[in-house]
């Protein structure tokens, strides 16, 4: 299983679009309403939304995993922050990470984190954070192994639920 992870362009913008959704789904939908849920899906990855995220490069960008040309996972960056920890400094967000469950423990979100960790760092980025929800130990395990430690909550709202999303953060 040979993993490959490239940047996203905004021709891709339906593979990225379908990916958030489903991988999305599949993580959260345990943990949240159908409602809920459905309202999120089509408010974050409406197709011609991310089309325009993915056209955005001054703002935005996104990696995605593949295996034999099918996407398994991806991950989003925003480049810039506006939270006063990083005043005056370089910081990047990633703003979401997500796999396909049956491709967890197979090294495909160390390789895509390594990927964005490394290019965060060739373009001179000084920090980087994530939100990650309070609930998802096994997401703040990984991300604590590369070194992130907590620094701050804020909400995150999923149609008319509202989870709190742990804020981590990490020098490059």
């Amino acid at each position: 299983m040979e993993v490959i992870v490239r940047q996203a362009n905004s021709s891709d913008f339906e593979t990225v679009a379908q990916l958030g959704r489903e991988t999305f789904y599949e993580t959260w939908r345990s943990v949240n309403t159908e409602e809920d849920l459905q309202v999120y899906l089509v408010e974050a990855f409406e197709p011609l939304r991310v089309q325009g995220e993915l056209n955005d490069t001054v703002t935005n960008g996104f990696l995605v995993a593949e295996i034999d040309g099918k996407a398994i996972g991806y991950l989003k960056y925003r480049f810039g922050s506006d939270h006063a920890d990083f005043t005056d400094q370089m910081a990047a967000e990633i703003e979401r990470l997500y796999i396909f469950r049956t491709f967890h423990g197979k090294g495909v979100a160390q390789l895509i984190m390594d990927t964005a960790l490394n290019n965060l760092r060739n373009e001179g980025y000084q920090w980087v954070y994530l939100g990650v929800d309070v609930n998802n130990h096994r997401a703040i395990r990984l991300y604590e192994k590369y070194g992130f430690v907590k620094f701050d909550v804020k909400p995150f709202r999923i149609g008319n639920a509202v989870d709190t999303d742990q804020l981590m953060k990490r020098p490059l």
